[in-house]
């Protein structure tokens, strides 16, 4: 298929401008905005067409429209004439506004209906207008942008349209011609999945409808279900309550009797204590009385200060007053100046320590290196050579040279399996031709026997009819025989019987005699009335038999050979083997050519081959080096200690004398040293003399505290005089003669024993007077014997059950639980017919939810079959995808190196999603889209050339390129535009190109004697 004409009736910013294009290679080329992109989205609109939908439809449609649709106007159409291979000249005709599709026959000018390009080119027939054209030549809009079209700056949208593609892929990789693909039926299976499956947690599909409709008819089941067990639970409940009821009035009753007994129990009990508190009120009549609680107390206070005196206090130990007023007399007064070195004075001294000492240590000479017989060059030159020296040869694999042996000792085995697979298929197509030679004459005698049995068959029918007739008449005349017989018998029987009763009863015997002769009569006119119809023999005879139908020949069991074997092929691998095999030498002697050239270097620069001998010269040139610079290091370092080392011997003395110290006509550091030394001297002796005259503080306070504690002992003596003197003069105020205080003190202590027992008498007479009040109640002893013998006269026999700790709460109690009974009695009688008026269908329910569950597993059995199918052609897809791999990896191989100029050699794809991997000169592979943009749209380009020859479409389509050499250099375009011109032999091309070397190049070696084609387009005003 080619384009021969592009017409722009309305499109961009072109109104009925036609451009013609070359039937093999066209280049179209003009500046910027001279409407290059413009023609080639107009071929691929003339194809593509668009889609009609709702709304604005996809990111890419609605950036098409905003960049294609006319700015004025209402039409946007682009016509399109084309040529098939089969010569039928098109044109299709692009309503872009509406969506719609003209398609015409130019020879007959008639347009084609429907029906006509589903019979001519097998586009599925359809009411909608807008044709996908791409199907005439067995591709899609999609495949159409992602191959054969390639819009400025998309050349790598075919790693977007790998899904896309695989149905064309997995058709160019098979041997067949079919239909349907692993990836369309992948497709239809995963829409069936999805739309008869569905997901188990999303949406509404029938895998999830069916498990919630289970779900929800197994919940109302065991809704039902447990509606049952309540309405039985409650029926139960309900006796309970009763019976609960019952006791709970029962158990009230005897409490009431109870309450009446524990009344006169409790009378009796208070008549019994109130004579009990009047004998003990008589007998405390005569108990003393205490004296006032102030006197008590005053006595209680004064003996407990006694008794807690004590043992008397110690007098205070230690030196004196004056003994301590004369040491402080003694002491010295504190010295001036520092009684220990200051640190910054002491961290000065040892800086400058520091400073000498380091300075000690760099001064010491460096090792020379012996400098002799070394190259005048870099070590890092040198190293460079040695690597260079090691690099090993391209290595090459014996594996490959056994695998390529194996292929053809393979080739020869698959030659001779070949030979006698062709002999055994024409060994089984010899048997199964005889066995259907033999099988067709044995059918030929079974058809002859067919005809004989069927005439024989007819004859036998009527046979039978008559027989069967006969028969059925004899049958018919027996019967009647035996009807007339049983007659005559009977009768035979009466008269018998007749007879013998006219010996026994005469009127019974006539009557009997008289039915018996007439029974006898009845039945020998029946037989003779009733003989044999004329023509019915007296006994049936046998029969006719039927004949035998032949025995239908059994058809041979034919074993058919299948398709004849096919010749086997040598494995394109074999030419991959040889083809690395020369690159291989190759490589090798380029390898050896630089090693040449680098050994005769060397020898030319006087050193030696050796890469180990290279790389010890280095490291004694970094020795060397290594010397010198630190040799001035140390000169350095060494100059900057002697300048700090008079800088600090400077600070050092002038702080000394800061200080107080005698430093004049010093300087150096051997007299700061030794000035530093004496004031450490000093120091040491006015801390002596500081630390006399410290303990001034402590004898201060040492004073203080003994005359403090001198006069703390003098009142502690008066203070236990006055409480000796307060107990006596207390036990003669209460009568005592006692003059020691120890007596004076347990005299005390017996008085105020006498006294608590007065106390405790009197409370007891209150406490029992308050107590019998109590109990009396307003009422006397007289009337309350009275009320305690009328109550016992009226009590019946007390209950046999123990009475409750408090008779009223359990009363109280009771009375509560008899009406709680009664109310949850009641309750549960309401909620017993609450339920039997709610109670649902449960057999209903179950027969459900058993239907529900069917359901959901016809759709679960459904789902494991789906993954099942699905899992195997994925598998299949896979195999399919290993056997097309090398197909466009070998159609990309011979174009590699030419198109990137040799730096890589060999190509990798993955045709699951169209990845590419490059191998470099040097054996390494890299990922293509990983390199720079222009090696990766020219590795792309060649894949979509690759595609293009492999895809199973029904036509060679032409391919349409837009500004795909903006990213090569100069070299790379001459090398890519040569090699679209080899391309343009089988299939058109149209470049489209702004680039004045493209220009250049097409002047000079296109051809429109050999169909091809330069157009220059006009530069836009």
């Amino acid at each position: 298929m080619r384009f021969d004409s592009i017409r722009s009736d309305a499109f961009g910013p072109f109104k009925g401008d036609e451009l013609e294009l070359g039937p093999r290679f066209t280049i179209v080329h003009g500046l910027n905005e001279s409407g290059k992109s413009t023609w080639a989205a107009a071929l691929y609109a003339s194809l593509a067409g668009r889609r009609r939908s709702r709304g604005r439809g996809s990111r890419d449609e609605a950036l098409f429209r905003a960049r294609h649709k006319p700015w004025s106007g209402t039409r946007w159409q682009v016509t399109a004439r084309i040529t098939t291979e089969d010569g039928t000249r098109l044109a299709v005709q692009q309503d872009l506004q509406q969506g719609t599709t003209r398609i015409i026959d130019l020879d007959s000018s008639h347009r084609l209906t429907a029906s006509e390009l589903e019979s001519r080119f097998g586009i599925p027939r359809s009411d909608a207008e807008d044709i996908d054209v791409g199907q005439l030549f067995g591709l899609t809009r999609g495949t159409l942008r992602a191959t054969t079209f390639v819009p400025q700056a998309e050349v790598l949208r075919v790693i977007d349209q790998a899904d896309e593609l695989q149905q064309f892929l997995q058709r160019a990789a098979s041997n067949q011609t079919i239909d349907v693909t692993a990836s369309e039926v992948l497709g239809e299976l995963r829409q069936a999945y999805s739309t008869r499956v569905g997901s188990a947690s999303v949406g509404m599909r029938p895998l999830r409808a069916t498990s919630q409709a289970l779900s929800e008819a197994d919940e109302r089941a065991y809704a039902l279900r447990a509606a049952r067990d309540e309405l039985r639970k409650a029926a139960a409940e309900v006796r309970i309550q009763a019976d609960e009821e019952r006791r709970a009035r029962a158990a009230l009753a005897d409490l009431e009797a109870m309450e009446n007994h524990a009344e006169f129990a409790s009378l009796q009990d208070r008549v019994n204590r109130i004579r009990d508190f009047d004998a003990q009120l008589w007998e405390l009549r005569d108990a003393p009385e205490p004296a006032d609680e102030e006197v008590r107390d005053r006595a209680h206070t004064v003996r407990t200060a006694y008794l807690s005196l004590g043992e008397p206090p110690a007098a205070p130990q230690g030196p004196g007053v004056a003994e301590l007023e004369q040491q402080l007399a003694e002491l010295p007064q504190p010295p001036s100046g520092d009684t220990s070195p200051e640190p910054h004075v002491r961290a000065l001294w040892e800086e400058l320590q520091q400073s000498l000492s380091a300075l000690s240590s760099v001064a010491e000479p460096s090792p020379l290196v012996d400098e002799d017989h070394l190259p005048d060059l870099a070590s890092d030159e040198l190293r460079e050579l040695a690597e260079r020296l090691r690099a090993q040869p391209p290595e090459w694999s014996a594996a490959l040279d056994e695998q390529e042996a194996q292929l053809r000792r393979d080739f020869e085995n698959q030659q001779r399996q070949h030979q006698a697979a062709i002999a055994d298929w024409d060994q089984a197509a010899a048997v199964r031709d005889a066995a259907t030679a033999q099988y067709a004459e044995a059918r030929a005698t079974y058809d002859a026997q067919l005809a004989s049995y069927e005439t024989e068959a007819q004859k036998h029918h009527e046979a039978a009819a008559e027989w069967d007739r006969v028969q059925q008449a004899f049958s018919e005349s027996r019967a009647r025989r035996s009807s007339g017989t049983w007659q005559f018998a009977l009768g035979a029987l009466l008269v018998v019987g007749g007879v013998v009763a006219l010996l026994l009863e005469p009127v019974v015997g006539a009557a009997l005699l008289v039915t018996g002769l007439a029974l006898v009569a009845w039945g020998a006119i029946s037989r003779r009335s009733q003989g044999s119809p004329p023509g019915v023999a007296a006994t049936a005879s046998e029969r006719p038999k039927a004949p035998t139908p032949p025995t239908l020949p059994r058809p041979p069991e034919i074993v058919e050979p299948g398709p004849r074997p096919s010749e086997p092929a040598l494995s394109p691998v074999v030419d991959d083997i040889r083809n690395r095999r020369q690159r291989w030498s190759a490589q090798r002697a380029e390898w050896s050519s630089q090693r040449e050239n680098l050994l005769e270097d060397m020898r030319s620069r006087q050193l030696p081959p050796d890469p180990d001998e290279l790389q010890g010269l280095a490291r004694r040139i970094d020795e060397r080096e290594g010397t010198r610079r630190a040799a001035a290091e140390r000169q350095a370092t060494a100059d900057a200690l002697r300048a700090k080392i008079d800088e600090k011997s400077r600070l050092l003395l002038a702080t000394l004398g800061e200080r107080g110290e005698d430093v004049q006509q010093s300087s150096g550091p051997e007299a700061a040293d030794l000035a530093y030394r004496a004031y450490e001297s000093a120091c040491e002796e006015r801390a002596g003399v500081a630390q006399a005259a410290a303990r001034r503080d402590d004898l201060q306070r040492s004073l203080s505290s003994r005359r403090s504690e001198d006069a703390t002992y003098a009142g502690e003596i008066a203070r236990r005089e006055g409480v000796r003197h307060a107990l006596l003069t207390l036990v003669r105020e209460l009568g005592s003669e006692a003059t020691d205080p120890d007596q004076a003190a347990q005299w005390t202590e017996h008085w105020l024993d006498a006294q608590r027992e007065a106390e405790a008498s009197r409370e007891r007479r209150g406490r029992l007077a308050l107590l019998r009040a109590q109990l009396l109640d307003g009422d006397d002893v007289d009337r309350l014997t009275a009320r305690l013998e009328e109550l016992g006269s009226s009590l019946g026999e007390p209950p046999e059950q123990d009475f409750p700790p408090d008779i009223g709460l359990a009363l109280a109690e009771a009375g509560q639980l008899v009406e709680a009974a009664s109310t949850r009695r009641a309750s549960s009688e309401g909620h017993l017919n609450t339920l039997r008026a709610n109670e649902g269908d449960l057999a209903a329910a179950l027969d459900e939810a058993a239907q529900r569950r069917r359901d959901a597993e016809a759709v679960e059995e459904l789902r494991d079959t789906l993954s099942l199918a699905i899992e195997q052609l994925e598998g299949a897809q896979s195999e399919a995808h290993r056997s097309l791999a090398p197909a466009l990896e070998s159609a990309m191989r011979s174009r590699i190196p030419n198109v990137t100029a040799g730096r890589y050699v060999d190509v990798r794809v993955k045709p699951e999603d169209l990845a590419v991997e490059l191998l470099e000169r040097n054996g390494s592979w890299r990922q293509a889209s990983y390199l720079s943009q222009g090696t990766t749209e020219q590795t792309y380009l060649l894949l979509r050339l690759a595609l293009v020859e492999h895809l199973d479409t029904q036509e060679t389509m032409p391919l349409v390129l837009d500004d795909v050499t903006v990213q090569c250099d100069a070299d790379r375009t001459v090398a890519l535009l040569e090699l679209l011109a080899i391309v343009a032999r089988d299939r058109q091309v149209v470049l489209f190109s702004q680039e004045a070397g493209v220009h250049a190049w097409a002047s000079q070696r296109l051809s429109e004697s050999d169909g091809d084609r330069l157009v220059s387009l006009p530069q836009a005003h």
